[in-house]
């Protein structure tokens, strides 16, 4: 498994947006019409690429969390 990698970090706008850094629109290939899919685990927000199943996707997120 990948270790965490920072890819820099954005603003929200008033209303609520918020920019994906180049590096890593760059990384997932997104495309600028492109859907991502938020989740939330505890305190932290993940975007994904694809949909994934909740559970899998907090075992994910909390293997990388303990690995900071």
């Amino acid at each position: 498994m990948e270790s965490p990698k920072f890819i820099g970090n954005s603003k929200l706008t008033k209303q609520g947006q918020a920019t994906i850094p180049q590096e890593g629109r760059r990384s997932l290939d997104l495309s600028p019409d492109a859907d991502v899919f938020w989740y939330q685990v505890g305190d932290t927000l993940v975007l994904v690429k694809d949909l994934v199943a909740p559970k899998d996707l907090q075992v994910t997120a909390t293997k990388k969390r303990g690995t900071r």
